[in-house]
């Protein structure tokens, strides 16, 4: 995609916000809203990241329609943003950003540089499989990437899953498997207590969903792709065999914070989720001035404070405009 005319012709922005999900699309609507001029930027070919993949409706709280099914909560929120006047420039990579709010951009083979006054980081977070014995045989994949088939191809990757992980994002992939008729035949968590939100757990307790906290994958095998996993209460337990021909991984999500670092961010290390956070204050500032960080690229998964985030940083960029 060409970059936006206004842009080529070095006309200024006050807003950059890196990332066209649930939480860049707020913050770059929310900042254009009240005046600002933005720039929303994305490497991906559309608007709404992790939503655009989603057929279920999540717990947004109090927002429009937050009954409405993921991907098209993202047709609307990208048409806020272009109601709101924000210029998109999609598949186009910023790879490079440092102190004074000079980012460089890349776009096929043109890269240029841009220096805006105002920069948001809402570059989401990154998936972490668990290797296990035989996760390299074809039909293991990422759990994104079976909702990817199914949403965006019209493709039903497999007749009988297992799911590895039961966050939120585990079992958002097993609704939309089994809304795309696949046989979900268990969900596995090695942790103990879920870590799912209590609105997208009871969803998946209604639909007969098959959640097991506690359990583990111990292997995958089969000829020339998956057809049977084992899996167990905790590491030593009795292994039950399982016959599935797709295994889906959704077992852990790190910060997409390279830019973030590049920039200079200060970061704080996490024990329990053994991974590296942005620091950042109340209006998502970080240690760098101008530059915040807001969504899944500092932690946050639940949807509705993602929300928050981005419209907070948003506005408040929005009030520094020149």
């Amino acid at each position: 995609m060409m970059l936006p005319y206004s842009m080529k012709r070095g006309a200024p922005f006050d807003v950059l916000v890196v990332g066209a999900g649930l939480s860049g699309l707020h913050a770059a609507a929310g900042a254009a809203e009240r005046g600002a001029q933005v720039l929303l930027v994305d490497d991906r070919e559309n608007m709404g990241g992790w939503l655009a993949v989603q057929t279920q409706a999540l717990p947004v709280g109090e927002v429009p329609e937050p009954l409405m099914p993921a991907c098209y909560l993202a047709r609307s929120l990208a048409h806020r943003a272009m109601e709101a006047g924000v210029q998109l420039a999609l598949n186009t990579t910023v790879w490079h950003l440092e102190a004074g709010m000079r980012a460089v951009l890349a776009t096929g083979r043109t890269s240029q540089s841009l220096v805006t006054p105002q920069v948001i980081l809402a570059t989401g977070a990154l998936e972490q499989p668990m290797p296990f014995p035989g996760w390299t045989l074809p039909g293991v994949m990422l759990a994104s990437a079976a909702q990817t088939l199914i949403v965006r191809d019209r493709i039903r990757p497999g007749n009988r899953a297992l799911i590895v992980g039961a966050s939120d994002q585990g079992l958002l992939a097993a609704l939309d498997l089994k809304m795309a008729g696949v046989d979900v035949v268990a969900v596995v968590d090695a942790a103990g207590d879920s870590v799912a939100s209590k609105e997208i757990l009871s969803t998946a307790q209604e639909a007969r969903i098959d959640v097991r906290n506690g359990w583990t994958i111990r292997n995958a095998t089969g000829h020339r792709r998956i057809e049977s996993v084992e899996i167990s209460l905790g590491a030593e337990g009795s292994p039950l065999p399982l016959e599935v021909d797709l295994v889906c991984l959704a077992d852990g999500l790190a910060p997409a914070t390279e830019l973030a670092q590049i920039a200079g961010v200060k970061m704080r290390w996490d024990v329990e989720r053994n991974t590296w956070f942005p620091e950042v204050t109340r209006s998502f500032e970080t240690s760098v001035p101008a530059l915040y960080c807001v969504g899944a690229a500092r932690g946050t998964l639940n949807f509705a404070e993602a929300i928050t985030e981005g419209l907070t940083a948003g506005h408040e960029a929005a009030s520094r405009k020149r």
